[in-house]
């Protein structure tokens, strides 16, 4: 049975129009005509019997917020069929056209600097929002790895997925942005010496087309590793509750025709009501997660307790633990108190002595304003000791692990808190 739709998954910026209308017109040539354009979504029917040639026009004069058939839109089609071309669809500023007298219809723009101005003027706003999405993602990298200790995103898979998703996000749209700077320089230089135009071409972006590609597997990889932070479930419906809500906001604002500024609005609504239904989701699986591991205390991991230190554990003491562990590092909290005494610490550990070393210096850096300083101890020359809150808190590190502890027992002295620890976790 013949197969007689595809469906296509094709972005482009602005610039990249000559790029898009070679790949339309490979597809034509091929015996699939393009139909329809949802976004990013191209819809071709199979049809030998035509041929057609398309063009993809940039009309800067619409905004993003315009309803799909807005006046300006309507009336430079208009414009465009007096002169031979069929409407196909739209995305934004980007308008289709074809012709099926592929030999005799002249093209759209005739003047290359009106050209490169209407294109630039779109493809500028692209790129503004890019360096804004760039800007958010790279806030999120620098919270989760540089404010603060990192431990927890360490130790944690669905963490270290998510830094590592923002980061080729930083690279797929940095690239996007490099790129059309580089061109609008390019660009604008060849029309200073009356040059022809140069725009990106199918076989330059089709590369750059497939790092997306990375997206997806990483998010599906997340998703696989991730039954111990967060159900897949919660994770498939955070992924596309913004997907949907912008959907649902772009089909309301192109059947109500309401003004830009009104459109505006609505599509800012849009936004807040995804980020308040992402957060509550987020918020309700941390909260389970918490409760999940408080109620399954990794005592298994414990290697270091109030017995270790000459007392002994009550029956109220009521010890908590919490462990974790993903591909890089694991990460085990406790705290014990029997209302005399209390013990607390954080052991961080890695195969990876620079992973721990990472770690150890975002938590110094951190807790400066508490006056850390390196603490000359009598343990081994090998474990560096920090302390901070009068000496009483301390971080040990050495090779392949951490351990942040609070000497809490009013009738030990630090010295002797420092050399059970040592021997404890890390002698044996």
């Amino acid at each position: 049975m013949a197969i007689n739709t595809k469906i296509k998954i094709f972005n482009f910026f602005p610039y990249e129009c000559e790029a898009a209308g070679e790949y339309l017109n490979n597809m034509a040539r091929n015996g699939w005509i393009l139909k329809s354009i949802k976004g990013s979504i191209l819809i071709f029917k199979r049809d030998k019997s035509k041929t057609v040639r398309y063009t993809v026009d940039i009309l800067h004069k619409v905004s993003e917020f315009d309803c799909k058939d807005s006046n300006e839109a309507l009336e430079y089609r208009d414009y465009c069929e007096a002169a031979g071309w069929e409407f196909v669809g739209q995305r934004g500023k980007v308008q289709i056209f074809y012709t099926e007298d592929t030999e005799n219809t002249l093209d759209i723009h005739t003047d290359e600097k009106e050209k490169f101005k209407s294109v630039f003027k779109a493809s500028l706003y692209n790129a503004l929002a890019h360096v804004v999405l760039i800007g958010t993602w790279l806030f999120y990298i620098y919270i989760e790895l540089f404010l603060g200790s990192p431990d927890y995103t360490l130790s944690h898979n669905f963490g270290l997925l998510n830094v590592l998703m923002m980061m080729l996000l930083v690279l797929i749209f940095g690239v996007e942005v490099v790129g059309f700077i580089t061109w609008s320089i390019r660009a604008n230089r060849n029309l200073k010496v009356n040059k022809v135009m140069k725009y990106n071409n199918y076989k330059q972006i089709r590369i750059k087309r497939s790092l997306p590609l990375a997206i997806a597997l990483i998010t599906l990889i997340s998703m696989i590793c991730n039954t111990s932070d967060m159900p897949i479930v919660t994770t498939l419906i955070i992924t596309f509750i913004p997907i949907i809500g912008i959907l649902i906001t772009r089909l309301f604002i192109n059947k109500k025709r309401y003004s830009r500024n009104v459109n505006i609005v609505i599509t800012l609504f849009g936004i807040l009501i995804s980020t308040v239904l992402v957060m509550s989701i987020v918020g309700r699986g941390i909260g389970r997660a918490i409760i999940n591991i408080d109620n399954n205390k990794p005592e298994n991991h414990v290697e270091l307790s109030l017995t270790d230190f000459g007392y002994k554990e009550t029956a109220n003491s009521n010890p908590y633990t919490s462990f974790n562990e993903s591909i890089l590092a694991e990460r085990l909290v406790y705290f014990s108190d029997d209302k005399e005494h209390d013990l607390s610490y954080t052991i961080f550990e890695s195969k990876y002595p620079m992973i721990v070393e990472f770690n150890a210096d975002r938590l110094v850096k951190t807790l400066n304003k508490l006056n850390v300083r390196e603490y000359k101890s009598k343990l081994p020359s090998g474990v560096k000791v920090y302390a901070f809150n009068e000496s009483k808190s301390f971080i040990l590190v050495s090779g392949n692990k951490m351990i942040d502890a609070r000497n809490n027992f009013t009738d030990m002295d630090d010295e002797k808190f420092l050399s059970i620890v040592y021997n404890k976790l890390f002698k044996e």
